[in-house]
């Protein structure tokens, strides 16, 4: 039976619903019921019925905390209906994704970021204030898509492509709808024992044949080792709060996602308290808060200038248990939100510790699957020369990317053809980088791209060439490089564009042009990434050693805006 499922995306007025797929689990829990918004978690409503309840940041007032007030309820879902649906059958009948997200901008700048870490560091940290502190900032856009849908539908691509989240789910409700794969629980209490899990640290995976060294330097990071002893800590406080006899700690472990692994500790202990009072006890997980707590949460309340909605808070579920209830809290990060008019907020923070480097903090970013293999062989590149490269697709790339370089990646088409929404978005993208005067490199049909938007005259090649090796010239050093390509732009060898005084590298007889270059731009048309450019990797690091001189200031991180699907 799947009616219920089935019947969520079909329904013209959409109940109240969450559905969930927890970890080590084969099922999606579909449940369907009514809204019932409290204001203190003693009022939530365990009267015999199973109840999710979406706690905001805010609730730590109830424990004397310092938070910005935004309103926001205790959002409980009293469930009346529930189904359970095999994994794989499920994620057949959600929606197709993609949903698109427009509009993509970011609240608090790169720059006003990297400067709150540096004040951060010097006035709190410095001053005495605390260990760690966790500062957020949000991205946001906007949807067409009905809420149900759109949540529904990237549940189905988390499912898809994200492995290791604790809790992956999708919650619609009047005015509010939220989808998330959360890889934390902050704490459960299943039959009297609490447990709590803190995360911290992150390492993201590359190439697998440089991981080994790499994965070693992570454990041996001096700032990963701060943040998880730090949240260790304090959540150690926190179970002694709850848990009379204490508990015992276990780990560290390794938690492994698609693309990242974490550090973890998981702490147990036995209590007889009433799991609305645990949950009361422990808000919120130091993880997304910061050490100690209570001064924590008013450095958060200093320097975030706005209220955190229902980020870093949880999202409870209740359930029936010989009399009582048993509780299970994911925390509330790396959740989508989805509001009146379709506006899409995804908050997003970072740990500072005294070691915390205020542009690293900015480059932390986002890896996202493009299926186009050239780009993912440039991303191996990439991360050989010592980027942390990671790729998103051109249909989900931030307008504003936080990364400190973006590479706009190759693909098919007709780069003079504006009709087409993929070309018209890398003309977005590549406009709104240059108009941030950070650095960027395009290739191929993104260098296309980037030719016209400098004035170029673009136009088919006698022969397109498809899979040809040729030695060019760029920019003074002579490379085997493949290409790829029907569409050239032209102009004279050493020739400034009409726009954007880029410096042209082009054949001396016909003027295609290879490769261009300006203060934090360059293009290539080869694919640098192909097994038939032996030169390849040597150019892609000359053009990088142009792009970011100083790693002090730019540290190599880099978002790939693949232009294929």
């Amino acid at each position: 039976m799947t009616r219920l499922l089935t019947s969520l995306d079909a329904a013209s007025q959409t109940p109240p619903f969450v559905v969930i797929h927890r970890e080590h689990e084969s099922k999606l829990d579909v449940l369907v019921g009514d809204v019932v918004d409290v204001d203190l978690l003693a009022g939530i409503p365990l009267d015999g019925a199973e109840v999710l309840a979406l706690v905001p940041f805010r609730q730590v007032r109830e424990r004397g905390f310092a938070a910005h007030d935004d309103g926001a309820p205790i959002r409980c879902l009293v469930v009346r209906e529930r189904e359970s649906v095999p994994l794989a059958e499920a994620i057949g009948l959600l929606p197709r994704h993609p949903v698109i997200v427009d509009d993509l901008d970011v609240d608090v700048s790169d720059a006003d970021y990297a400067a709150t870490v540096r004040r951060v560091i010097a006035e709190e940290i410095g001053r005495g204030e605390g260990a760690s502190f966790v500062i957020r900032r949000e991205f946001t856009g906007t949807t067409d898509a009905a809420p149900a849908t759109a949540v529904l539908g990237w549940m189905r691509a988390l499912l898809e492509h994200e492995s290791g989240a604790y809790w992956t789910f999708a919650l619609h409700t009047p005015g509010l709808a939220a989808v998330g794969a959360t890889p934390e629980r902050h704490v459960s209490s299943i039959d009297g024992t609490v447990s709590m899990n803190p995360i911290s640290g992150t390492f993201r995976h590359g190439d697998e044949a440089s991981d080994d060294d790499r994965f070693l330097s992570f454990l041996h990071d001096v700032k990963e080792r701060e943040e998880l002893v730090m949240v260790v800590d304090e959540e150690l406080k926190m179970m002694s709060a709850v848990c009379p006899d204490g508990g015992r700690i276990r780990g560290p472990f390794l938690k492994r996602m698609s693309r990242l692994t974490h550090t973890e500790y998981l702490l147990e202990g036995r209590s007889e308290l009433d799991p609305r009072e645990v949950l009361r006890r422990t808000m919120f997980a130091p993880t997304v808060t910061g050490s100690p707590l209570g001064n924590a949460c008013a450095v958060i309340a200093r320097h975030e200038a706005t209220p955190r909605g229902y980020y870093a808070g949880v999202l409870a579920r209740f359930t029936p248990r010989g009399g009582g209830y048993d509780l299970d809290a994911p925390i509330l990060i790396r959740t989508a939100y989805l509001g009146a008019g379709g506006r899409v907020r995804v908050p997003v923070g970072a740990t500072l510790v005294r070691h915390s480097d205020p542009a690293g903090e900015v480059a932390e970013a986002l890896v996202v699957d493009a299926n186009d293999d050239f780009t993912t062989m440039l991303a191996h590149q990439l991360r050989h020369l010592g980027v942390a490269a990671r790729v998103v697709p051109w249909h989900e790339a931030a307008l504003v990317a936080s990364e400190g370089l973006v590479v706009f990646g190759p693909g098919p088409g007709d780069p003079r053809n504006r009709a087409d929404p993929r070309v018209a978005r890398l003309r977005e993208l590549i406009m709104a980088r240059l108009a941030s005067g950070r650095p960027m490199l395009a290739v191929c049909l993104s260098h296309q791209v980037l030719a016209d938007l400098a004035g170029l005259p673009l136009s088919p090649l006698p022969v397109p060439r498809q899979g040809l090796q040729l030695e060019v010239e760029v920019f003074g050093r002579a490379a085997a490089i493949a290409f790829y390509n029907t569409f050239s732009a032209v102009a004279p060898n050493g020739s400034t564009t009409p726009a954007r005084d880029l410096e042209v590298a082009s054949d001396a007889t016909t003027g295609v042009v290879h490769a261009l270059r300006g203060a934090g731009v360059a293009s290539v048309q080869g694919h640098l990434e192909s097994v038939t450019s032996p030169d390849g990797l040597a150019t892609l690091e000359r053009l990088l050693d142009g792009l970011l001189p100083d790693e002090e200031v730019i540290p190599r991180h880099v978002t790939l805006a693949s232009a294929r699907r």
